[in-house]
């Protein structure tokens, strides 16, 4: 079985070549191409975090939460193993 493989694309079109390229191994470049940086996008602007900001420079920061243990907790379900009671008195 012969295979033929023609270096001209019939497409002439750039995924034919560059498929064409790849099969033989070989990276295909058409010259320099760097991204070019984007434009910082402007935030739009919120009357509820100018207010916040506002008075978080007149108040301070609030202070950071406290987590609250919760009273209702139930109580462990099995009862602790050897190995659990040889490690908490060793503490």
């Amino acid at each position: 079985m012969a295979v033929f493989l023609s270096g001209r694309s019939s497409k002439k079109s750039r995924s034919s070549i560059t498929s064409l390229l790849q099969f033989w191994g070989l990276r295909a470049s058409y010259g320099k191409m760097y991204a070019m940086a984007k434009k910082k996008k402007l935030k739009k602007f919120r009357k509820v975090a100018a207010v916040k900001e506002l008075a978080r420079e007149r108040v301070g920061t609030p202070p950071a939460e406290q987590v609250i243990e919760n009273p209702k907790k139930k109580a462990e379900k099995y009862k602790p193993t050897l190995q659990k009671l040889l490690d908490s008195d060793s503490n």
